[in-house]
């Protein structure tokens, strides 16, 4: 019988119980699947929560040392004895569905897409299956990688690579800021601050600009459309100088009203940057259409 470890307070839980986690070793002979028959009933689950991204895998090499961990799809692969097997079972999770991203544009190495409201840029230990890497690569049957990152409650343009040589060019150019981000966000009240308007304030230590290009007031609403152009992309960069400066996103639970029943009114609208490729400018604009969704 494969050896059960404990991995914190919910991996002795029941089959039933909807969150739980499972560590096991292979032992002589054992494929994946056997090993962790042993310690869930459920089979059906275990096979879509591996499909889905939640069964992990450090595997024993021949010499004896351990790989990384990764994750493991098909619980049927020949794995060598002594590989370590970390199940984590979220069932609403693994129920989980999102809207599909749309292609918006296809290029050698990367490829640009419209990500929804509620895609994640990457994948959690619990599964990967609603995240932009894991659907585009199903989509285009080949490789896609994350170089940049959205919030999961804001929406637009997002690009991936495809190849390596792709992933270290597209994530340098982000990091050296070579990579013009523009964004539209819905703010809450009227913006009167003379334009353009730039905030520095510095995010966690760090330096973060925001620059404000132009505003739109709804009387109506009460709220202001912004065009912002992102210098730096520290985490929720845009959520946070606005609401520092009393101009919370519409939306914002986190950073804003709690109370605010509306999505969150962000959206990546344009990523422009040298191609490391081509040698030409790559512009790309979500379309009119779905720029609506904002």
């Amino acid at each position: 019988m494969a050896n059960l470890y404990t991995m914190s307070d919910t991996t002795t839980a029941p089959p039933d119980d909807p969150i739980r986690q499972r560590f096991v070793v292979l032992l002589a002979g054992q494929s994946p699947a056997e090993a962790l028959a042993t310690v869930e009933t459920k089979a059906e689950l275990m096979r879509e929560a591996a499909a889905k991204g939640a069964v992990w895998v450090k595997r024993r090499k021949p010499n004896g040392q351990m790989a990384k961990l990764v994750r493991l799809r098909d619980l049927d692969e020949p794995v060598l004895d002594g590989s370590e097997l970390f199940a984590n079972i979220n069932e609403d999770i693994l129920k989980s569905s999102v809207t599909a991203p749309t292609l918006l544009e296809q290029h050698p190495n990367y490829s640009f897409w419209y990500k929804p409201r509620g895609v994640l840029s990457q994948g959690s230990k619990w599964a990967d299956h609603t995240s932009m890497p894991f659907i585009v690569a199903k989509n285009l049957s080949r490789p896609a990688h994350l170089v940049h990152r959205l919030d999961r409650f804001a929406c637009g343009v997002i690009v991936l690579a495809h190849t390596r040589p792709a992933v270290k060019a597209l994530t340098a150019l982000f990091a050296q800021r070579k990579v013009i981000k523009r964004y539209r966000v819905v703010v809450a009240g009227e913006f009167t601050l003379p334009l353009p308007y730039q905030c520095d304030a510095s995010i966690d230590e760090a330096k973060a600009l925001t620059e404000i290009e132009s505003a739109e007031y709804s009387k109506k609403h009460h709220q202001t459309l912004l065009s912002i152009q992102l210098h730096t992309g520290r985490k929720h960069q845009i959520r946070r100088h606005l609401s520092d400066m009393h101009f919370p996103v519409v939306g914002d639970k986190r950073y804003g009203d709690r109370s605010d029943t509306a999505e969150l009114a962000l959206m990546a609208t344009e990523l422009e940057f040298q191609c490391p490729f081509s040698n030409r400018r790559v512009h790309c604009t979500v379309p009119v259409e779905l720029q609506k969704n904002l």
